[in-house]
This record gives C-alpha cells, sequence and structure tokens, in this order.
C-alpha cells in the first residue's frame, strides 16, 4: 500500500474531477445529515462538527531542482477543511471529512519549461475522509469496530514527521514520501479494530483490507495487519505488516512485463520486477517521566520527554539488476528506513517540541516518477535523461532531520512549525509536467527548509 500522502498535485485535481469531488463530497455530507434524523428512535442522535482555517508559509532555504541547486525559494499555502460526525445510534457512526486548498507552483520560475495552465494560483479539493464506523462491543474492557470507507489512519501518534513507514512507502521502489504537519495516511476499504483495556494495560489491533486509491496500479488489494501495547504508561510498543498489492485487479499492471523492469533468473528465463511485497514495521516509545505525569509540572511539561523510533522493511524479496535499476532490489540497506526521536520537554513555551532524525541509506534517488507517470516499478527519475543525474549525489542523503514544533493560543489558535531536511518535494500543478520533479527537493546536509502555519481550529 502506498504512502497516503498523495502526489503534490494529482491529475485528478483538474476542474472535472474537482467539481464531481466537491459533488460528491456535499451529497455525503448532507446524507449524513439527513441520515441522522432517520436512526434509532429511542436513541437521539448526535452531530458534532469541527474544521480548520490555516495560512502555511515557508521556504526552502537550499534545495535541489532536476539537478541544480536553487535558494530561498517561497512558497505559500491556504487551507480549510471541514469535518462532520453523526452518530446515528448506539453503535453506528458516520464521519466525513474534506479538505480545501489555494496553493502555487513552487519550482524556480526561471527554469519554467512549458506553461499551458495559465495561472500559477491553485485552487484544490478533496475528500479526506467518508466511513461509517459500526462498533459491535463498546465496554470499557474491550471495544470491537468494523470500518468502511476511505479513512485517516495513523498507528504510531508520537510522530510528527518521519515514520509512519508501512503506509507512506512505495515497495519496489521503496520511496518514502512526508507532508508537513500531516502524518496519517489516507487509506480505502476496511478495518476490523479490537481495543483491549485493564488497569495500566491496554493493547489494540486492527485488521484492514484496503484498495490502492493513491497512485498506479490502482485497485489493487492489499492486506495488512497492525498490533500495539501500552505497558504501565512507560512503554507504547508495536508492529505490522502490510502485503501490498497481494491481490492484483490486473496483472499487467502490478507487474508489467517490459525490458526496463525485467532481468535474468538463469540464462533463458526472465523475471520482471512487480509492486507487489511484503513491508514489516516496529516502533516503540518510551515515557522516562511517566511518574510525572499526573503531577501540576507534568502537566506543564505536555507531551516532553518522550524518546520513540521505528524501523522497517519496505520489501522482503530480493530482485537482481535490470535495464532501468543498475542497482538492483537485493540488499537489505536498499529497503530499510529507521528514525528515532524525542520530545523535548520546554514548559510553557510548547505543546510540543520533537526533534527526530532518519537514516535510510537507499542507493538510488527517492523518486517515484516511474511510478506515477508509467506505472513502471523501477527507481530511475523520468523528468530528466538517467545521464543528466551525477548519481553521487545519492551517496548523501542518507540522514533526514526536523525539528517540529506546536503551540495552542486559547481555545481555537494554534501555531505550528517545523525546520529541516525531509522527504519534502517540489509542488507543481499537473499541466506542468515537463516541470514536474518527483524526488526529494532536500538531498545534500547543507539543504533544508521551515514552515509555519497558523490555523483557527473549531
Amino acid at each position: 500500500m502506498l504512502a497516503p500522502q498523495r502526489p503534490p498535485s494529482p491529475a485528478r485535481k483538474g476542474g472535472y474531477m474537482q467539481r464531481l469531488s466537491m459533488f460528491i463530497a456535499s451529497c455525503l455530507m448532507c446524507g449524513f445529515s439527513v441520515a441522522a434524523f432517520a436512526g434509532d428512535a429511542e436513541f437521539q442522535p448526535k452531530i458534532s462538527s469541527s474544521g480548520v482555517i490555516g495560512w502555511e508559509m515557508g521556504q526552502i532555504v537550499k534545495g535541489r531542482y532536476q539537478n541544480a541547486t536553487y535558494d530561498h525559494i517561497w512558497f505559500g499555502t491556504n487551507v480549510a477543511s471541514a469535518n462532520l460526525k453523526t452518530i446515528l445510534t448506539e453503535h453506528l457512526s458516520l464521519q466525513a471529512g474534506i479538505e480545501a486548498r489555494i496553493w502555487f507552483n513552487t519550482f524556480p520560475l526561471e527554469r519554467m519549461v512549458e506553461y499551458t495552465a495559465g495561472s500559477d494560483r491553485y485552487a484544490s479539493f478533496d475528500l479526506k475522509e467518508a466511513q461509517g464506523i459500526y462498533s459491535f462491543l463498546s465496554g470499557e474492557t474491550l471495544k470491537l469496530e468494523i470500518a468502511l470507507g476511505i479513512m485517516p489512519y495513523r498507528y504510531n501518534p508520537t510522530v510528527t514527521d518521519l515514520g509512519e513507514y508501512l503506509f507512506r512507502t512505495g515497495t519496489y521502489p521503496a520511496y518514502i514520501i512526508t507532508r508537513f504537519d500531516a502524518t496519517s495516511a489516507t487509506v480505502s476499504g476496511l478495518r476490523i479494530g479490537a481495543r483491549y483495556s485493564r488497569g495500566a494495560f491496554g493493547a489494540k489491533a486492527d485488521l484492514l483490507v484496503l484498495s490502492e486509491s493513491e497512485i498506479r496500479p490502482f485497485h489493487d488489494g492489499t492486506i495488512a495487519g497492525i498490533f500495539g501495547a501500552d505497558i504501565f504508561n512507560v512503554m507504547d510498543i508495536g508492529g505490522g505488516v502490510s502485503f501490498a498489492h497481494l491481490i492484483p485487479v490486473d496483472n499487467r499492471s502490478t507487474t508489467p512485463q517490459i525490458p526496463d523492469a525485467s532481468y535474468e533468473i538463469s540464462p533463458g528465463d526472465t523475471g520482471f520486477y512487480t509492486f507487489a511485497g511484503t513491508k514489516l514495521m516496529a516502533h516503540a516509545t518510551i515515557d522516562p517521566l511517566f511518574f510525572m505525569r499526573g503531577s501540576k509540572f507534568g502537566k506543564l511539561l505536555g507531551q516532553g520527554g518522550k524518546i520513540y523510533g521505528e524501523i522497517a522493511i519496505l520489501g522482503l524479496k530480493d530482485y537482481p539488476k535490470a535495464i532501468a535499476n543498475p542497482w538492483g532490489y537485493d540488499t537489505l540497506s536498499q529497503k530499510f528506513p529507521k528514525m528515532f526521536g524525542i520530545t523535548l520537554p520546554i514548559p510553557v513555551l510548547f505543546d510540543v517540541l520533537a526533534l527526530e532524525f532518519e537514516h535510510y541509506s537507499c542507493p538510488y534517488p527517492n523518486d517515484y516518477s516511474q511510478v506515477f507517470q508509467k506505472g513502471w516499478p523501477v527507481p530511475l527519475p523520468g523528468v530528466m535523461a538517467t545521464g543528466d543525474y551525477n548519481m553521487s549525489t545519492y551517496r548523501h542523503d542518507d540522514w533526514k532531520w526536523s525539528l517540529y514544533a506546536k503551540k495552542q493560543l486559547g481555545r481555537h489558535f494554534e501555531l505550528v512549525g517545523q525546520i529541516g531536511r525531509d522527504h519534502q518535494r517540489w509542488e507543481a500543478h499537473i499541466a506542468h509536467m515537463r516541470n514536474y520533479d518527483f524526488e526529494d527537493a532536500l538531498i545534500k546536509p547543507d539543504e533544508w527548509a521551515w514552515h509555519l502555519k497558523a490555523q483557527f481550529k473549531y
């Protein structure tokens, strides 16, 4: 299953699909409201709403765009989201969420290759959530529920930028996607979840049967299992497995038999790369200050003082070199990201202050252009000719880092900021396909960016 963070500007953000998505989302939200009054006559339906109106600005202080270095590239985005939750009966609830953005191209204007959209200012609309949740059990000790639809999903609530690898990565190629202040995955399908809590021990488990709706090959079925345990409020541990593209709807798309993705098994016997693969994940959070959380001083610390980390293997099976992959997929280091972080205890000044690091020694670019454009499971960049890239550049991109901060002022106003070198990409409208760059904007150690967001929440 691919990362939930969509490509910077998907094709379906065009006019027709945008209007269609808006119509569907409006019908869903109106339908949820109307349906609330048709629930169990003995149960009083409840409707609640929430949302965010925010302005984000920032700058790529230094970064790479199509194998050239640029500095002080400004970006700004206006965001508004709305969420509606309707509790129809004691066991059934419906949830929907929409997000609208006004955004601009971020690539350096002096590198403009083609310009057909007529504007640098774009409005996009997305359906972030539309799910029904049915609870079989809702006791204090054991809870069991089934959810169906489009749902935001995250298994490690401590992370602020890096991590959450199981659903924010590819398999072959094993690329990673991150997005500022958005670590949840957006997945589509069925979730069966169980929660157990007794005293100072808690456990949770989710079985997910998903349909790929983010990037090629679309509609393939993925089966994933997530589990976790909270032990005496001191340690939160968990793990999971994802059988990505396990059930292909068209094997020609999941395993395209093209020369670029072919390799020799034995003389006269040819194999082909596939998007299907098994991903493993494990994470842990330790709270050394757990004994202070209930005190007045502990409340001032907020979430500070926690140490956490996550590791993943993005594809268990090895593959040799191919025409469009001179590195192959044959070593663990190419598929083994790991991150660790700490929430810093800074009383009063911040509600959350987290420093995170990631090490991922993948030799090829963190690029998914061939996946997005052609549906090929190969890693070579597609915007420029392969020979135009200095491949030695990617020997210096093993480490990523970010410093994330959040502060709430009053009931409704919030400030969020981040500096660092993560997997941010240049944003461009799909009409500027030749201006697209699908690989990281921040590669070398001296390349970094900052973000600042002010938002009202209700």
